[in-house]
């Protein structure tokens, strides 16, 4: 359960940023630019930005993983082994 709130927290967040990128363009556009790239722009780079980080996680802990390291998630849920 705690792996759920984790995600719809960080959803949020994500969301959110974009609903301020958003009103930031909105309210600095020039009336002859299109919100329409501007906007798909946005979440393009953001979503790009966030499967970039999220593959670098998984290799980085396959990485640790494969050095016999384990990984214990320390800020959002609990390790229940």
């Amino acid at each position: 359960m705690q792996t759920w709130v984790a995600a719809a927290r960080e959803t949020f967040f994500t969301w959110g940023l974009f609903g301020a990128c958003m009103m930031q363009i909105t309210a600095h556009n020039k009336p002859s630019q299109s919100l329409k790239t501007d906007s798909i722009l946005v979440i393009s780079v953001t979503s790009i930005v966030l499967l970039v980080a999220a593959v670098l996680g998984n290799a980085c802990s396959s990485i640790l993983s494969d050095a016999s390291y384990s990984y214990v998630p320390s800020s959002y849920g609990e390790n229940k082994i």
